[in-house]
């Protein structure tokens, strides 16, 4: 969880480092490069609430787990 909240917090300074995300810009608009980075966090954090809770291990379980 820490890591997606420091990918949010610190988005302008990840911007700084990588630059412009071209897909980003295109497809979600102006300033679409900082909306990823948020997007990319939230997906972040909310993964590892599933993942605390044991929903994560149940749905890769239902999803992979013909695999292994």
């Amino acid at each position: 969880m820490a890591l997606g909240f420091a990918i949010i917090k610190y988005r302008e300074a990840l911007y700084r480092f990588t630059g412009p995300n071209a897909w980003a810009e295109r497809w979600l608009g102006s300033g679409g490069t900082f909306n990823l980075y948020i997007l990319i966090g939230s997906g972040v954090v909310i993964g590892a609430i599933l993942y605390l809770f044991g929903v994560l291990d149940g749905l890769t379980e239902a999803v992979f787990g013909r695999l292994f």
